[in-house]
């Protein structure tokens, strides 16, 4: 009996090593795509294809379906949003 205990611990000891892992590696992608701006700057989401499409959230565009691309504005603005290649 004591070794099902054991291995009931284990298994559960291991599930939440897993999501607590999976929990801190969201959190850090998230930081990292949520970088500080300051009050000068400007921050809105266009879509690469339609210029004319923009959103002041992350999402997807309406006509194409393409992810929407950061942009930042304003004074020393250095992050012009993410390009994938």
């Amino acid at each position: 009996m004591k070794m099902k205990g054991a291995a009931v611990t284990a298994a559960v000891l291991f599930v939440f090593v897993g999501v607590g892992y999976r929990l801190a590696a969201t959190a850090t992608a998230e930081a990292r795509d949520h970088r500080v701006v300051s009050a000068e700057q400007k921050v809105y989401y266009r879509c690469p294809m339609h210029p004319e499409v923009i959103s002041d959230k992350p999402g997807r565009c309406p006509q194409c379906g393409m992810n929407l691309e950061k942009v930042v504005e304003g004074a020393d603005s250095t992050d012009h949003g993410e390009h994938h290649h």
